[in-house]
């Protein structure tokens, strides 16, 4: 080539088209999970002998960012490491597929992934196919999340991240797909699978919150002496009080790895009341007291008599109050829980009470933990008492 010579624009539209051409290796993902990672918690994914499905309407977010250069760079072509960007045109191969692509969780023989059309996900969710690109231009990562936000998604040159108004009702699931075999420091490509390496990128999702599980009981031995009746003694309202709930998921950061999967605070904004939940067995929720009509009998604990369950919250783990309060918001990194009850037509509002932590000294990600809300008979001057200490059970399958 002489010195000097420029490309016309219509030769390097030319090489961009060539470029953008599918080779025959489809993009494919699976899907690992350990039971420590997904058994425990409200999970988001619902569960049958180790294999899970997204519920309807619900899906994955799925990003596939380049990492290095494959090949010699070149203009167009490949750029350096340090100068990919992933908000550059599609046409740059700096990503493959859209950016926070739907994705299902099937259940089959095993659980398998599937991408959806994003146009389709408003009347009948079309299943879309993807291809690695022929040119030799990058290798690529992947990353996922869950529950995937149709607004609030951030994409910069180099992080992804996605704002969450967390309810209670959701974990937030994040993983990242790298090789394990073959070249290993950089990424998947159509060569990378030509040389018939079986190591298709493999989504192990991890929880980011912990749950509460809440159960009601009385202890208090004027339930007997008083004669109450078995609806005389009723929780008419749970709520869970000044928790931080709007967070910040970064789902990808080439300058800081390390933050990748975390939760961040993205403003001191606290919730006022935090609704407790059931499961509605299908991937919904409904507030626990409304579930139950309104009230929720209270029962007196004597010989074999359980407690009763009332529902469950997700929120964040001891953790993420440490940092959020190092950062200078003033709150107890306890969660406290208001409780409405009608003792004998009598309806108190409780002073909010703190949740004692566990023996341990912190709510942890992936777990749940039963709280034990000891009702007392209040007319006669009896407080009180929730307590997740001893009586928690930390990584508790809820499935068995």
């Amino acid at each position: 080539m002489a010195v000097g010579y420029e490309q016309s624009p219509e030769s390097k539209a030319a090489i961009l088209a060539d470029a953008n051409k599918d080779s025959e290796v489809p993009i494919q993902l699976g899907f690992s999970f350990s039971r420590s990672a997904m058994s425990v918690t409200r999970s988001p994914l619902n569960s049958d002998a180790g294999m899970f499905t997204t519920p309807a309407g619900k899906y994955l977010g799925v990003f596939c960012l380049a990492q290095k250069p494959q090949a010699a760079l070149a203009s167009p072509g490949p750029v350096a490491e340090n100068d990919i960007d992933w908000t550059m045109s599609s046409a740059n191969l700096t990503y493959l597929m859209t950016p926070n692509q739907p994705a299902q969780v099937v259940k089959k023989s095993v659980s398998e992934v599937y991408f959806v059309d994003p146009a389709t996900l408003g009347s009948t969710p079309t299943k879309k196919h993807y291809y690695y690109p022929d040119a030799s231009w990058y290798n690529y990562h992947f990353y996922a999340y869950y529950p995937r936000q149709n607004s609030n998604v951030t994409v910069a040159p180099k992080k992804v991240t996605v704002d969450f108004a967390l309810d209670g009702t959701q974990d937030v699931l994040w993983t990242k797909a790298v090789p394990t075999t073959g070249d290993t420091e950089n990424g998947f490509n159509a060569e990378y699978f030509s040389n018939e390496v079986n190591d298709n990128p493999a989504l192990g999702l991890s929880h980011s919150l912990t749950q509460l599980r809440f159960y009601v009981k009385c202890v208090d031995s004027k339930y007997n002496t008083l004669s109450f009746a078995a609806n005389q003694l009723q929780l008419k309202g749970i709520k869970i009080v000044g928790i931080p709930m709007n967070w910040t998921l970064t789902v990808a950061d080439r300058d800081n790895p390390s933050n990748e999967g975390k939760l961040t605070y993205t403003n001191f904004t606290l919730t006022n009341e935090l609704n407790v939940w059931h499961e509605n067995g299908d991937g919904t929720d409904t507030e626990a007291l409304a579930y139950a009509n309104g009230a929720i009998n209270v029962p007196y604990i004597q010989g074999s008599t359980t407690p009763t369950y009332v529902g469950y919250a997700m929120i964040p783990t001891t953790a993420m109050m440490d940092a959020i309060i190092a950062a200078g918001l003033d709150i107890p990194k306890n969660p406290f829980v208001k409780l409405t009850v009608n003792e004998k037509g009598t309806v108190y509002e409780m002073t909010p009470k703190m949740v004692t932590l566990p023996s341990n000294g912190s709510f942890e990600a992936a777990k749940i933990y039963n709280v034990y809300l000891s009702i007392p008979i209040q007319s006669e001057g009896g407080e009180v008492e929730l307590n997740a200490g001893d009586q928690s059970d930390p990584g508790l399958d809820p499935g068995n």
